[in-house]
């Protein structure tokens, strides 16, 4: 089941010469990255975005609540079903985790904005574009960047396994291999 520590080194060894290490560590640093733009991106925007649409926002904390619920790498045969056996799925998978983490993390510091301040604001004549340049954006930074060194080795870790469940190439390959 186990190979000895030695026939690992050995092997380990052989893959970084040969440059297939690298290939493979390409492979999954490009599905984690562009899951981790994909999905960070949207989830870094929208608690800004609802900030102004209360009733939308509303509408929708029930179906972002149960979309963070569902297990994610449950979602990955459907993913693998949808874009292939490529890239896409990983990015998918890799995308649906930062959205998530990101969106929660952003959107509680855009919660956590003082209301006083906001209404202060107000009061001085601040336009809602400066509100949310002035306060609420540098409210929530810390948060957003909080959610994304959160997502970021979880990004790493779901392409592997995404790789593991459907893959030619890759980490997750290679370690199944």
């Amino acid at each position: 089941w186990f190979s000895s520590p030695l026939k690992a080194t050995l092997r380990f060894g052989e893959l970084s010469l040969n440059g297939e290490l690298l290939f493979h560590m390409n492979y999954t640093f490009q599905a984690a990255i562009y899951g981790f733009l994909i999905g960070g991106i949207p989830g870094l925007l929208l608690p800004f975005i609802l900030r102004k649409l209360p009733v939308i926002n509303a509408i929708f904390d029930p179906f972002f609540a149960a979309g963070y619920g569902v297990p994610k790498l449950a979602l990955a045969p459907l993913f693998v079903l949808w874009f292939g056996i490529d890239l896409e799925p990983k990015i998918a998978l890799v995308a649906s985790i930062v959205f998530f983490l990101v969106f929660f993390s952003t959107m509680a510091g855009v919660q956590a904005v003082n209301a006083q301040y906001v209404n202060m604001a107000r009061v001085a004549g601040a336009s809602e574009s400066d509100i949310a340049r002035n306060i609420v954006w540098p409210s929530a930074i810390p948060y957003a960047f909080a959610g994304f060194r959160i997502a970021a080795p979880y990004s790493i870790g779901a392409a592997v396994v995404g790789e593991l469940i459907s893959s030619n190439r890759g980490l997750g390959y290679l370690i199944e291999a």
